[in-house]
C-alpha cells in the first residue's frame, strides 16, 4: 500500500489536569486511519545473529563513537532481543527495530520490518563428500 497523501496534524489536547500539551498525528488516505507518532522513539538497523527461539531473534546493533581523550573513533556492538511475531527473520538478515514495552525479561525490541534477506544456499548442490569433508588435497605431477 502506497501512501499517495500525507497531512501532519499537531493541536493542543487539553488533559484532565488541565494542562495542554501538543500531539503530532498523521493522517493518510491510503490506509485510512489516524496514527499517532512517538516523538523521540529511534528505530534501529542490526542484523540477526541468532533465531534459535520462538518468536524472538538476537539482533546485533553496530555503531561507530569517538575515545573521549585520544579521539579515535572505535565501533561498539549491541545485542538486542526482539520480538518476531511471525518467525520470518534468519540468520544474516539485515533488520529495523523499534522500542516497544517490555515483553520479557530481556526483550524491549520489536521487528519493524526485514530489510534485506541472507541468501540461502543449498549446501547439497556443492559436493562436499568429494573430499570427506576435508581440505582439497594436493595434485603431484
Amino acid at each position: 500500500c502506497l501512501v499517495l497523501s500525507c497531512l501532519v496534524l499537531s493541536c493542543l489536547v487539553l488533559s484532565s489536569e488541565g494542562v495542554f500539551s501538543c500531539q503530532t498525528y498523521l493522517y493518510s488516505r491510503c490506509q485510512a486511519m489516524v496514527l499517532k507518532i512517538k516523538p523521540g522513539l529511534k528505530t534501529v538497523i542490526g542484523r540477526v545473529i541468532s533465531n534459535r527461539m520462538q518468536k524472538s531473534v538476537v539482533v546485533e546493533y553496530t555503531w561507530q563513537t569517538r575515545h573521549p581523550l585520544y579521539k579515535r573513533i572505535y565501533k561498539k556492538r549491541t545485542k538486542l532481543y526482539a520480538h518476531d511475531e511471525h518467525n520470518q527473520c534468519t540468520i544474516g538478515d539485515i533488520v529495523k527495530l523499534e522500542p516497544t514495552r517490555p515483553l520479557s525479561k530481556m526483550k524491549r525490541w520489536n521487528v519493524l520490518e526485514i530489510v534485506r534477506k541472507e541468501l540461502d544456499i543449498d549446501l547439497s548442490a556443492i559436493d562436499i563428500q568429494a573430499n570427506n569433508g576435508g581440505p582439497p588435497t594436493p595434485q603431484r605431477a
